[in-house]
């Protein structure tokens, strides 16, 4: 396959002054990692990804390019 190869990794969390504080485990809720990242990233029903699902959709749209899936964990405050 041709193509630029680009890395994808992202780390997302909300919070607020207010929230108490996100540990690990709320990671673990919403981590992803390697070939379950993309497959979920191209998925109709997927986690929520944020805007990984539409640069994935944008990439293979726009033409050959190699993926490599690495991490992607997201916290919520409880």
């Amino acid at each position: 396959m041709s193509g630029p190869r680009i890395a994808l990794c992202g780390f997302q969390i909300e919070c607020n002054r207010f929230a108490p504080p996100a540990g690990l485990d709320a990671f673990r809720a919403g981590w992803l990692e390697g070939e379950a990242l993309l497959a979920d990233a191209r998925s109709p029903v997927h986690s929520n990804l944020g805007e990984f699902n539409g640069f994935v959709a944008a990439m293979d749209a726009a033409g050959p390019w190699r993926p490599v899936p690495l991490l992607f964990a997201r916290a919520q405050p409880d």
